[in-house]
């Protein structure tokens, strides 16, 4: 088996530049399946496509291999944290931005592949804690997805064409960084189980 593709790989895709095995570069070129794109409601009432975080993790996991492909949080800096009235009393509003690093191996590459992703997630909750651990989950996922989406139709590539914002993409290729918040080391990053872990 060669790393990075969690099938049986038939042979190496010679005519790739970037050294994805050919089973990868067939499963990243098929059509996404209707059934895994979900809708929700945008300005105007438009119904906008996505796809949910957990299916693009598995998918990574399923065309790159387990413990193969990762993804590093290398910022995630609140925007807007506002305290308003409501009926239920006080509530927090929280924007978070937050940039995301995928960083795959491939069988027949010198180097990995690194893209990159920006995302913003909301937050609201009684408890300021809360409304931003909501918000940066958030983020993090949504600059995850506009990062894997470079790689194609399996992470929604084409369902941006349909939506009227959209995550802002560096597709050139980056090296690691260590993870900040704000402008300040952060100890903890995202894993594959896209469970973040304590930010000290």
């Amino acid at each position: 088996m060669i790393r990075g593709f969690s099938g049986t790989v038939v042979h190496i895709s010679k005519d790739h530049p970037d050294g994805f095995a050919a089973n990868q570069v067939f499963e990243l070129s098929r059509p996404l399946d209707s059934r895994n794109v979900k809708t929700q409601t945008g300005g105007g009432g438009l119904r906008l496509p996505f796809i949910e975080g957990h299916h693009a993790i598995r998918e990574a996991n399923r065309i790159f291999g387990f413990g193969l492909w990762d993804r590093r949080i290398a910022e995630l800096v609140p925007v807007a944290e506002i305290e308003e009235e409501s009926e239920g009393g006080k509530r927090w509003r929280v924007t978070v931005r937050a940039q995301v690093q995928i960083i795959v191996q491939v069988p027949d590459a010198k180097e990995d592949i690194c893209r990159e992703g920006v995302g913003f997630g909301h937050g609201t909750a009684e408890n300021l804690g809360k409304a931003h651990e909501a918000a940066a989950m958030e983020a993090e996922t949504d600059a995850m997805k506009g990062a894997l989406m470079t790689f194609g139709s399996q992470f929604g590539l084409g369902l941006q064409e349909q939506r009227q914002a959209e995550a802002e993409v560096e597709v050139d290729e980056c090296d690691p960084v260590r993870p900040r918040v704000g402008g300040a080391p952060m100890k903890g990053t995202v894993g594959l189980t896209g469970s973040p872990s304590a930010v000290v």
